[in-house]
């Protein structure tokens, strides 16, 4: 599957980020289901970033709500949603 969002042939660097925490039960729910999206999306570096041990990076991406997603191309945050719900996050990532 090509993505909007997946690196071309001039080979951008695309990274989504998990900001997470372990007593954030959705942020558990959906680890899972991140996990996977790793391995299907080989071409997308994948990540997570525990709020409660980096709260000023968290601070600085304006996270507000756990768990929240965001998507970069090239160092610039292209997208953003919030929420456990994996649908919600492919279709505005990779669609």
């Amino acid at each position: 599957m090509h993505t909007n969002h997946e690196p071309s042939d001039t080979h951008q660097r695309v990274v989504v980020i998990d900001f997470t925490a372990k007593w954030c039960g959705p942020c558990q729910m959906i680890a899972p289901a991140f996990e996977s999206m790793a391995a299907e999306f080989p071409s997308v570096s994948f990540a997570k970033v525990d709020v409660d041990a980096n709260q000023e990076t968290a601070g600085q991406c304006g996270v507000r709500a756990m768990p929240t997603f965001q998507l970069f191309v090239e160092g610039n945050k292209v997208a953003e949603t919030k929420g456990a719900n994996e649908r919600s996050l492919k279709v505005q990532f990779f669609s």
